[in-house]
């Protein structure tokens, strides 16, 4: 009996922090995709789609919880759609940029709202850890918010960058590793839905099997 209140206490510990870091995920997508549309920046507009992937995959598998295998199945499928028309989006912006002359980035947003990015990514890393769970669920969100790190780190490298040599170039090399990565992550992600999974690209290789 103790042991049943035991893991009902830690699964309701685990679902509250899956929430906050949901919560962290879309309000830093909102806010990369507003300030990269406001300052020119293609980086912090991918690194939005990042977020937004995120977000999706732990509102989405909170959302699943208990769920039959049918609808798991319907709400992985339609989580891949609304990520493929703004990965979609991103890959013809980073073309368009290439090919036609475009204004420079402003670097103070790149760097300034990447730091604060990387501080809740960071938050949302510290929190999963802190749970010290078994759960393929938790360690999948723990690669992805490590990685979500690097990403911002990429950008505001990308925004010093562009400060020094005056370029957009930085700030698109960034854009194009980050959309490699982000279209990694929908192939995996479309691979889980026709399982009927609701699971994270980036724990691929690490844990093959993502189960709600």
């Amino acid at each position: 009996m103790e042991k049943k209140i035991n893991a009902g206490t830690k699964t309701q510990t685990e679902k509250k922090v899956l929430i906050i870091v949901f919560a962290l995920n879309f309000a830093f997508f909102a806010i990369e995709l507003a300030t990269g549309l406001i300052s020119n920046s293609l980086g912090l507009i991918t690194d939005s789609a990042d977020m937004f992937a995120d977000a999706l995959i732990y509102g989405l598998s909170l959302f699943a919880l208990g769920k039959a295998f049918a609808r798991k199945k319907r709400i992985a499928f339609t989580q891949c759609g609304l990520q493929t028309v703004l990965i979609a989006f991103v890959g013809f912006e980073i073309v368009r940029r290439f090919i036609f002359e475009t204004p420079l980035p402003d670097y103070k947003f790149m760097i300034i709202v990447s730091a604060f990015a990387f501080i809740a990514n960071l938050t949302s890393l510290l929190l999963l850890r802190k749970l010290n769970s078994n759960d393929t669920n938790i360690k999948a969100s723990e690669i992805c918010s490590r990685v979500d790190c690097g990403v911002n780190l990429g950008v505001i490298v990308g925004g010093i960058l562009v400060l020094i040599f005056e370029s957009k170039l930085p700030d698109l090399i960034i854009s194009s590793l980050i959309f490699v990565w982000a279209a990694r992550e929908l192939i995996e992600m479309y691979m889980t839905a026709s399982r009927g999974e609701v699971g994270c690209g980036c724990n691929a290789h690490e844990h093959p099997e993502v189960h709600v």
